[in-house]
């Protein structure tokens, strides 16, 4: 019964199929898991095989369930149910269907250094809530640590697993039962012996790591190490063994200086309640604990002025928003500050129209801090436009330029470069009056940084390191090297420090999170980088001498010596919801050399929301339940919809099943996106950097075995974000690939034979997105040739024999119905439709009637149609939740020399 296959991804547990590993341990493993039957993302705790049959253990994994489902409070994770018996593949199984919560472990929070005060008492308030809930109904922790609690992006903080919990009995002393053999975690006569230790031993209480009688107490201990932990960033007792950690539980003096020097005496007393070795001395219900926070919270926290903490800039900040002239926009006149002399002033800039902010770093302030430039709009169909904002005005004005993103200025103020999507170029526009000019061939940019001696830092290509140039010049080069073997995948956003001998830059590792990332300074004359800080992404220098960052939906600010390029002290949480692209980790705020802040509220962003709808635009399934994803295309059958999922900065390829509902993440490495099915529908094909350098492989949809790479190793490519599209008789495989002296172009590849790439159809404009008809005669593509960007239709392969525009006023990914009647293509005004009528003869083209929509959608960045054409797959901005607002705060620097002092 329990020779069973390994469980994978896609097995079945009653009516939850697998997703994959989510961790493991002394009590089981943990799987992310789907429930078919409620459409919900579930935790699945399963004993490991080899102790199904162990009955010591099934029986602490059946009280467990139990404990669990006695407990219902917000800030404990609830049980969903209990199941046993064979799963799909085989396995004999016990599960636990608990709630699965998202975010990181206060273990994982704790990593790179520790909290603010402000959320260190949030955390621990609701930490005490959970266990003062779960002492109310007789249950103790027994196993409280950082890496059982999670804290969602939202704040909300949960309690995980109770495994160890033990049930109180009425009676005996404080409620206790007096018979330890009664403990659900210690079933058998060699379990219930004294002395027998349960739990992680450096949060253990004494009592416990001797093995003797415990009871809510316990608790109470354990919540005064993880607090202590909050606040010093360092465990309290640990040793290189277990033995050594027990010892210093028993024995070892506290170390009370290791906490921040200005803790109010307030928390410090709480903590010496918590942590009495002695628990007749010690703190005796953690509702009082609870009780003492909320009473911290509500009063102001009696700290000497240079406590690094949170709270003080959020009580600084909201006097300064009720003092603020919040006007759209406000009008001022900025005159010097004199240090340290004038409060932080905080107003509100609306967008013109009520236009949603843009995305990919939106924002850009002048170094003297009195020109605003920033995106609206680039969420969906639309291309972003510029607009320039004098603060000393009340109108902002829209710049020159058909599309523009990331832009930032001149060390003059006089100009503000930015890239443009449509000619994938970075790009420079005189603030005083003229045209655009380009400065280099950039593709999808991420970033770009300027010095005062004209020099350029930027990022040419997503995965590909900085690259430096000169206005003097017309040359670039490599400024970086990625040190691969070290986990880095691309150097991003950069900044050009001060002196120009360095700049400072985001080192993306392919992470779950962004918050993973690392912040890394390169010499401008070697290249040569290094890491400085561990753990953030869009780091920017701040003139008051700090190094400020995003990290967990906040701001992060550290002292920065700018002489040595270190960091000194530990990070503190300075402004909390600030949003950030989830697709490439910029954090949407600017500083200027002056001091001032922009910044524009929210979170984690992924500017994206996928769903079949039919043509009328009803909704008929969801495409991104479990993940963010986008770029949908049906395959052949119409059955599956293959996607792009984004999850963190690391882009995956998933294939959902629309009859199952079942999203299937196809085992891969290294960053992937834009998939295309092969004509015969058993295969996907996609572009991935999983060796380093960009190619296109491809692999069955199932991911029953490994993918092939299309290309040769000196035929890859940089990444430039184009679809693909594949020949009816799949000799050919067709793509877009950066250009020379161009954006992009569409080359053609025959994959097997011996030939090598070459262009299809290479001009002095951009092409990307080719589709190729059904009956395999035409190939229809975006081009910007005439100024804006429209749809063509060239014969294929002779694609020279001329060419026909389809759309009118702009359009972009042509899209084929499977029957070849219709050409469908993407709008500002939604999803348009091009009827097509075949004319006699091998030789003779088709007619293309007048453009119509088919289907009104704001925000469309995205679709397919299925085979049958009755519905579409649709990757959506929902700009009518977008952001319509930039906070502005003017002196902010020097609210953050007195919050985080530098050292």
């Amino acid at each position: 019964l329990h020779e069973t296959m390994p469980i994978v991804a896609g097995t079945l547990v009653g009516p939850y199929e697998i997703v994959g590993l989510l961790g493991a341990g002394g009590m089981g493993e943990v799987y992310r898991a789907r429930d078919t039957k409620l459409a919900r993302e579930v935790a699945l705790k399963m004993l490991p095989e080899s102790f199904v049959s162990d009955a010591d253990r099934v029986s602490r994994f059946q009280r467990e369930a139990q404990v669990l489902a006695s407990l219902n409070h917000p800030n404990i994770a609830a049980i969903y149910g209990l199941e046993e018996g064979l799963a799909e593949a085989g396995h004999y199984v016990r599960a636990l269907v608990l709630e699965l919560v998202e975010g990181p472990t206060l273990a994982d929070r704790l990593a790179f250094e520790p909290l603010a005060l402000e959320e260190a008492l949030s955390i621990a308030k609701q930490i005490a809530e959970a266990l003062e809930a779960a002492h109310a109904h007789g249950v103790i922790h027994r196993d409280l640590k950082p890496a059982n609690v999670k804290v969602r992006p939202d704040g909300l903080v949960k309690v995980l697993d109770f495994g160890l919990a033990k049930i109180l009995e009425a009676g005996g002393a404080s409620g206790v039962s007096a018979v330890i053999g009664l403990s659900p975690t210690m079933t058998s006569p060699a379990m219930t012996r004294m002395g027998l230790i349960m739990g992680t031993a450096a949060y253990m209480s004494p009592e416990q790591a001797r093995g003797a009688l415990v009871d809510s107490r316990t608790d109470i201990w354990s919540f005064g190490v993880v607090l202590y932990e909050m606040l010093a960033g360092k465990m309290l007792f640990e040793g290189p063994t277990v033995s050594d950690t027990l010892a210093a539980v028993l024995r070892a003096d506290i170390d009370w200086d290791r906490l921040p020097s200005h803790l109010p005496p307030d928390v410090q007393r709480l903590l010496r309640r918590c942590l009495q070795r002695d628990p007749k001395k010690r703190l005796q219900h953690i509702g009082d604990a609870r009780v003492e926070i909320e009473d911290l919270q509500a009063g102001p926290i009696r700290e000497s002025p240079e406590t690094p903490t949170g709270r003080r800039w959020g009580l600084a900040l909201a006097a300064a928003l009720l003092t603020a002239l919040v006007v759209a926009p406000a009008v001022w006149t900025l005159k010097p500050l004199p240090a340290a002399s004038v409060p932080a002033t905080s107003f509100v800039i609306r967008t013109p129209s009520e236009a949603p902010v843009g995305r990919n770093s939106p924002l850009a302030l002048s170094p003297d801090g009195r020109q605003l430039v920033y995106t609206v709009g680039g969420l969906g169909s639309d291309f972003g436009r510029l607009f320039h904002q004098n603060l000393n005005a009340f109108d902002p004005r829209a710049l020159e330029g058909p599309d523009a993103y990331s832009p930032f200025f001149s060390p003059d103020g006089n100009a503000v470069g930015f890239f443009t999507q449509s000619s994938s170029q970075l790009q420079q526009l005189k603030l005083t009056g003229g045209g655009a000019t380009g400065l280099v061939n950039a593709g999808s940019t991420l970033g770009a940084s300027w010095g005062d001696d004209g020099t350029i830092v930027f990022v040419e290509e997503w995965g590909q390191p900085l690259r430096v140039t000169h206005l003097d010049t017309s040359g670039t080069r490599d400024l970086t090297r990625l040190n691969v073997s070290a986990g880095e995948r691309a150097h991003i956003w950069p900044q050009l420090l001060p002196g120009n001998r360095a700049v400072l830059f985001t080192v993306w590792t392919a992470a779950p999170t962004w918050d993973e990332s690392l912040l890394a300074v390169a010499d401008l004359e070697t290249g040569t980088h290094r890491i400085v800080l561990r753990g953030g992404t869009f780091g920017r220098y701040s003139s008051s001498g700090h190094l400020v960052f995003w990290r967990g939906d906040a701001l992060m600010a550290v002292p920065f010596d700018l002489s040595q390029l270190a960091v000194s002290g530990n990070a503190v949480k300075v402004v909390s919801g600030v949003r950030l692209d989830n697709s490439d980790g910029a954090a949407h705020f600017a500083l200027s050399r002056t001091g001032t802040l922009a910044y524009v509220a929210g979170g984690v962003d992924t500017f994206a929301e996928a769903f079949v709808a039919d043509r009328s635009g009803r909704q008929v399934a969801r495409l991104d339940e479990m993940v963010p994803a986008g770029d949908p295309a049906f395959s052949p059958d119409g059955k599956r919809v293959a996607l792009t999922l984004y999850n963190g900065g690391t882009f995956g390829v998933g294939v959902f099943d629309l009859e199952r509902r079942v999203l299937t993440r196809l085992p891969l490495a290294g960053d992937n996106a834009l998939p295309a099915w092969t004509m015969k529908g058993d295969r996907v094909t996609f572009v991935s950097n999983t060796s380093s350098a960009y190619n296109h492989y491809s692999m069955p949809f199932d991911g029953s075995s490994a993918p092939e790479a299309l290309f040769p190793p000196e035929a890859v490519q940089a990444f430039v974000p184009s679809r693909s599209t594949w020949s009816p008789d799949e000799r050919h495989f067709v793509y877009g690939k950066p250009g020379g002296k161009t954006g992009a172009d569409i080359w053609i590849h025959t994959p097997g034979q011996k030939s090598t790439p070459k262009p299809l159809i290479a001009t002095g404009a951009t092409e990307i997105n080719p589709a190729i008809s059904p009956d395999g005669r035409f190939i229809a593509y975006q081009s910007d040739e005439s100024g804006s960007v429209e749809v063509y239709v060239r014969p294929f392969p002779n694609v020279d024999a001329g060419r026909e525009l389809i759309s009118r006023s702009g359009g972009m990914l042509p899209t084929w119905s499977r029957d070849g009647t219709e050409i469908f293509y993407r709008s500002d005004k939604g999803i348009m439709r091009v009827p097509v009528t075949s004319n006699r003869g091998d030789a003779a083209r088709p007619s293309f009637g007048q453009p119509s929509v088919t289907l009104a959608m704001s925000g469309l960045s995205g679709f397919d149609v299925s085979p049958d054409g009755r519905t579409f797959a649709i990757q959506r901005v929902p700009v009518e939740k977008a952001a319509k607002e930039i906070r502005v705060v003017v002196n902010w620097s020097e609210e953050l020399r007195r919050l985080v002092p530098a050292r």
